[in-house]
């Protein structure tokens, strides 16, 4: 009787026994579509995700940090153990973009992972910050240029997407073009806009917020208010947020 129960519950014990472990490495890169260079102390944060319940919160199987030496895209070299992946089960990755601790990027669809069609580039998409620490991407309206309020009767604006888009009215004529945005610094390259005549003072402004705008250097955020630089820091222009 005792030897039949001791083989008996042999191959239970053999069962329970884990499996060989094997080290593997899921590689590949992080991009973004936008026209945004990445400033000093980005952060990368690259993560392997088991999703498998629909109404439970994901498990992290694994997670990488990285700090980028370039732009995108980013290399990421993910380290896990074999034993933790479960046949049957989902899994995805995740890439988070941060700069001084703030949420720039994230991944915003599924991107699946440990499966045949699965792609190594993860591309993130732009989050919109806060006003105060995100910078100058935003509805803007213009209230002094170069220390001179402007008018009551006109209406100056600006509006800078996260993709650098620029679209412009100066009270008179419409503008656009394109901004190029790396972390304090901003250039607005050449603006093109139509060219109707206009009564003074707004043909004026209009001359004065252009090449204000072409001379500036680098803008930062004061009480709210966003304020373009030239390149020696003298205020050009003063908006206020829409």
């Amino acid at each position: 009787m005792i030897t039949r129960r001791i083989f008996a519950a042999a191959p239970l014990a053999l069962a329970a026994l884990p499996a060989h472990a094997a080290p593997r490495t899921l590689s590949g890169t992080v991009v973004y579509r936008e026209r945004i260079a990445l400033p000093p102390g980005a952060t990368v944060e690259v993560s392997l995700l088991d999703v498998s319940l629909a109404d439970a919160p994901s498990r992290t199987i694994a997670r990488t940090r990285i700090a980028p030496r370039g732009q995108v895209p980013i290399p990421y070299r993910l380290r896990f153990n074999d034993a933790v992946v479960r046949p049957g089960h989902r899994y995805a990755l995740r890439a988070e973009i941060r700069v001084r601790g703030q949420l720039w990027f994230t991944t915003t669809e599924h991107h699946a992972a440990l499966v045949p069609e699965a792609s190594g580039e993860i591309v993130v998409q732009r989050v919109a910050p806060p006003a105060e620490v995100g910078g100058p991407t935003g509805s803007w309206r213009v209230e002094s240029l170069r220390g001179k309020q402007l008018p009551a009767d006109v209406r100056a604006t600006l509006k800078i997407e996260s993709d650098g888009r620029v679209s412009a009215h100066s009270g008179c004529n419409g503008m656009g073009g394109q901004a190029t945005i790396s972390d304090r610094q901003i250039r607005f390259g050449p603006l093109v806009g139509t060219m109707m005549a206009c009564p003074e003072p707004r043909m004026q402004i209009e001359r004065h917020f252009r090449e204000a705008l072409e001379a500036t250097r680098s803008w930062r955020i004061e009480r709210g208010a966003l304020t373009l630089l030239s390149g020696r820091g003298a205020r050009l222009v003063v908006l206020a947020r829409e």
